[in-house]
């Protein structure tokens, strides 16, 4: 995925910064629950946000019920961002069912996001 970005002109996206991209609303998000949601701190959210925003792919604007809270969203960079790494990854994906079928892939999938939940809320839980 990040060769792919890279060779589409967003190098400088991090392993760090899927964090962020896989957290955030189309329409925005808080911090804090982005931070929630990625299972790490409110000050790593808010780098890695930071680091997004001086990069160009966020922006912080006004929320629509409270204008002091600041949601992120993805500037149109970051949406095209999104779009490259969706398309290199059910590249990858495919490649993957040619290898090894359909109904393993499927169980492949679920198994992943279990542990990733499990990891959640091991990490949720201060272990």
């Amino acid at each position: 995925m990040f060769d792919s970005l890279d060779a589409r002109g967003f190098g400088d996206i991090r392993p760090a910064h899927s964090k962020v991209f896989s957290v955030i609303a189309g329409t925005g998000s808080r911090i804090t629950d982005m931070a929630a949601a990625a299972a790490m701190t409110k000050q790593s959210m808010q780098y890695l946000v930071d680091d997004l925003e001086r990069l160009g792919y966020a922006e912080r604007v006004g929320g629509q019920s409270d204008r002091r809270a600041k949601l992120i969203r993805l500037t149109p960079r970051g949406r095209a961002a999104v779009l490259v790494a969706r398309d290199a990854i059910a590249t990858a994906e495919n490649a993957w069912t040619g290898l090894l079928g359909a109904e393993k892939v499927r169980r492949l999938r679920a198994l992943l996001e279990e542990l990733a939940d499990a990891f959640a809320k091991t990490r949720a839980s201060g272990g």
